[in-house]
């Protein structure tokens, strides 16, 4: 069920992002679009299916290597395996909080894109952060008492190292601070890492324009809280009152510095 309720996240993002998209066919040839960071290709597959020529990469160590359900190419992170010019789109879903090179990256996405061309991105927003942070407790509460309730009933038997529900408390112990999600600050400081303010002085460094932005208008945390159990049109609601988990961005790329004579 995770896994359905977290398709169902991800497609209303990309129907969202599809606002912001060219239509499929461009001078009379399907619309080219890099999916960046595609994990198991479900949005880039979504994306071919409406008539768009899409390529996708990702990490070959990503965890979504193993469930593939559209031919991913597998890349280092920073060099992107396309030639100048490739594409008239760039796209990217949650993706870049957890690039570490990012300037060199956008740089190479600006490398492949075609003049003119534009790329959009979503990402998680302070909003996400915060609703992550304090729902973490309640789901590792939860998660604590089912551990203690199969520790009583015996249902772990031991193993190396101690016993499975001494190891699994200590595992829980782990947990009693929620980790930080992307590759910048911890996890009080993402809050502004996942800021538009943050986004907007990274696009601009990496001579990107930033053409639009806007919150996607769903509500969800990254401790799947409620999972399946809270329909989507609730979490339109929601993020009303609390705020968006992703908002879009749409760029295109500043005209290439001349130096003067």
């Amino acid at each position: 069920m995770a896994h359905d309720y977290l398709h169902a996240v991800r497609d209303f993002e990309l129907a969202h992002a599809l606002r912001f998209l060219p239509g499929p066919v461009t001078a009379g040839r399907p619309t080219r679009v890099l999916d960046v960071g595609a994990g198991t290709g479900r949005q880039a597959a979504c994306l071919a299916t409406l008539g768009y020529a899409v390529t996708a990469v990702d990490l070959p160590s990503s965890s979504y290597a193993a469930a593939r359900e559209f031919p991913v190419i597998d890349y280092d992170g920073r060099h992107l395996p396309l030639p100048d010019g490739a594409v008239e789109v760039v796209f990217s879903s949650n993706v870049l909080e957890h690039v570490t090179a990012i300037a060199e990256l956008l740089a190479e996405t600006r490398r492949v894109l075609v003049p003119g061309g534009c790329a959009v991105h979503l990402l998680p927003t302070p909003a996400w952060r915060a609703w992550t942070t304090l729902t973490h407790y309640p789901v590792i509460w939860a998660s604590a008492l089912r551990q203690l309730a199969g520790a009583r009933r015996g249902a772990f038997g031991p193993g190396p190292g101690g016993s499975r529900p001494r190891r699994r408390l200590a595992q829980l112990r782990e947990l009693a601070w929620p980790s930080r999600h992307g590759e910048r600050g911890g996890t009080l400081s993402e809050a502004w890492y996942f800021s538009s303010r943050f986004w907007r002085g990274v696009f601009e460094a990496a001579d990107f324009e930033l053409v639009h932005s806007e919150a996607v208008g769903l509500f969800y945390t990254g401790s799947m809280c409620c999972a399946e159990r809270l329909p989507l049109a609730r979490r339109e609601q929601l993020a009303g009152w609390l705020g968006s988990a992703c908002r879009l961005y749409m760029l295109r790329a500043k005209p290439a510095r001349t130096l003067p004579p």
